[in-house]
């Protein structure tokens, strides 16, 4: 019999050992990643030439009452000056400040700032404070989110700011750790 006959078994075994070996330890990674992953934070990377940076430097400066972590910018069809637009623009803004861990809230229907709304004045952006360190601020802004952000007529709301952003970042990366310790070795 030759040599290139005979299977290569101790080969075979090698492979499998090493899949084994693979596969428990993501097994184990698992739920420290799944642990650990919910008490991380962003590190406050902030992107000092966003939209967003920008309106809370000019909010911190003016307004004095710190940083709001959390924009919620709101577009409807008619101006934000109409009456029935006013009043669901102060019911949203009263609704988001009633909410827990938020310091505050205000927008151009509470203040009356004029630099609030947008030049066709058909949007207006409602800026929150949140309490608690930036994960605890992270993990409100992404509920804040949920509860607020898409079609609420007669507005479309968009969230954004420092939080909200950091928040899905967090989010996005502790699914791709997850991903990346399920998925098996290359």
């Amino acid at each position: 019999m030759k040599k290139a006959d005979i299977p290569n078994v101790t080969g075979a075994r090698t492979r499998w050992a090493v899949a084994v070996v693979v596969l428990l330890a993501c097994l184990t990674c698992l739920p420290l990643t799944l642990a650990v992953g919910s008490r991380t934070s962003s590190g406050g990377h902030l992107n000092d030439t966003s939209e967003s940076t920008r309106a809370e430097r000019l909010l911190e400066r003016d307004f004095s009452m710190g940083s709001s972590q959390f924009q919620l910018a709101l577009r409807s069809v008619r101006p934000a000056t109409q009456g029935d637009i006013t009043a669901a623009g102060r019911r949203l803004v009263a609704e988001v400040a009633a909410s827990e861990g938020v310091v505050y809230a205000q927008s151009w229907w509470n203040t009356s700032d004029a630099r609030l709304p947008s030049r066709d004045g058909h949007a207006a952006l409602v800026t929150v404070r949140l309490r608690g360190t930036d994960a605890v601020a992270e993990r409100r802004a992404s509920e804040l989110t949920d509860r607020f952000a898409g079609r609420r007529p007669p507005f479309d709301v968009t969230a954004t700011g420092r939080a909200a952003v950091n928040a899905d970042l967090a989010e996005r990366s502790r699914g791709e750790l997850i991903r990346t310790d399920l998925s098996p070795a290359a």
